[in-house]
């Protein structure tokens, strides 16, 4: 059976979840929604890798309008 949580891209550099959530906040984002984490190298290749997917984003990614119409599940950006 697939995952039907909801998908969310954190690339939220220069911060990461840690300093943004609680330990409990952060335990239940994770619970409650599948995460990919894109950082540093990664944080390009992240976001065009997963954006159609994705019903939220934290952080602060360069989204061009080609990547946003490809997030046909975006909800919000955080």
């Amino acid at each position: 059976m697939s995952d039907q949580r909801p998908f969310v891209i954190s690339v939220p550099e220069p911060r990461s979840l840690e300093l943004i959530f609680t330990p409990q906040d952060e335990e239940r984002l994770r619970g409650q929604y599948r995460i990919v984490e894109g950082v540093g190298p990664t944080l390009a290749s992240t976001v065009d890798n997963h954006v159609a997917e994705a019903s939220f984003i934290i952080g602060q990614p360069d989204l061009s309008t080609e990547l946003l119409q490809k997030a046909k599940n975006l909800k919000a950006i955080f």
